[in-house]
């Protein structure tokens, strides 16, 4: 534990911690909305890529995410098919800086909100149903559909809220 921007929070060196949930049909959208919000503090800007939300389904595809990559925030849902939505926010990001960062799957659409401010916005109108329930649990602070487990997060991760509605930030 460490401090956080609400109470406490979780630190993450970006070397093996991480954490993994039950798995659980409440967390997947299927045709539906979904929201992942969370209190975000990076130690790190590069172009590698730090998952900080992660929930696949069971054939690979399936997939709601919240990651920093090449230095921005990024809201990615992906079908079953492999259709997907990404947004990425724009705002320059600073290292040792809370942020609030929210991913939100619209119907087709994928937003991107920092700090309460929606800062981007993709559509995609074969995206179709999302499944993650099934045999790979969600996960915060890296990857962990494959071992070993990549993408790690290395800063602090507080007040994560995962919810089958699309929230505006």
């Amino acid at each position: 534990a460490t401090t956080g921007k609400v109470d406490g929070g979780a630190a993450f060196s970006g070397t093996a911690q991480y954490f993994q949930l039950s798995d659980s049909s409440a967390l997947s959208p299927g045709s539906g909305d979904f929201t992942v919000s969370t209190w975000v503090k990076t130690s790190v800007l590069n172009s590698a890529t730090h998952w900080i939300w992660q929930d696949y389904g069971t054939n690979g595809n399936d997939l709601t995410l919240l990651r920093l990559t090449a230095n921005k925030f990024e809201a990615f849902f992906r079908d079953g098919g492999g259709d997907f939505a990404n947004a990425s926010q724009t705002t320059a990001l600073s290292t040792g800086t809370w942020y609030y960062v929210t991913a939100v799957r619209n119907g087709t659409t994928a937003r991107i909100y920092l700090n309460g401010t929606q800062e981007n916005t993709n559509t995609n109108a074969l995206m179709d149903t999302i499944t993650t329930n099934g045999s790979k649990p969600p996960a915060i602070g890296a990857y962990t559909f494959d071992l070993p487990t990549t993408y790690l997060w290395n800063g602090s991760i507080d007040e994560i809220r995962a919810s089958n509605t699309a929230r505006s930030a």
